[in-house]
């Protein structure tokens, strides 16, 4: 694979990734806006993610997902 191919294989992963960043987004504002304040206050930010190179070069690829800590206690 070219240099050109790998560069445009990894622009189109970001584009994909931002897409789906800007289609949630929106729901997450709605959901957010439909919550009373006390609620609102005890969630933590989204966690967005960006894929690195060194990702998108390896092999073998692994995402570990946790629950969400909204603070450590």
């Amino acid at each position: 694979m070219s240099d050109f191919e790998i560069f445009q294989r990894e622009l189109n992963m970001e584009k994909q990734l931002q897409a789906t960043y800007e289609e949630w987004w929106g729901r997450m504002i709605q959901a957010v806006e439909s919550l009373d304040e006390q609620d609102v206050r005890k969630l933590s930010n989204p966690f967005v993610i960006k894929c690195l190179p060194a990702y998108r070069k390896a092999k073998r690829k692994v995402l570990i997902v946790g629950k969400e800590t909204n603070g450590w206690g």
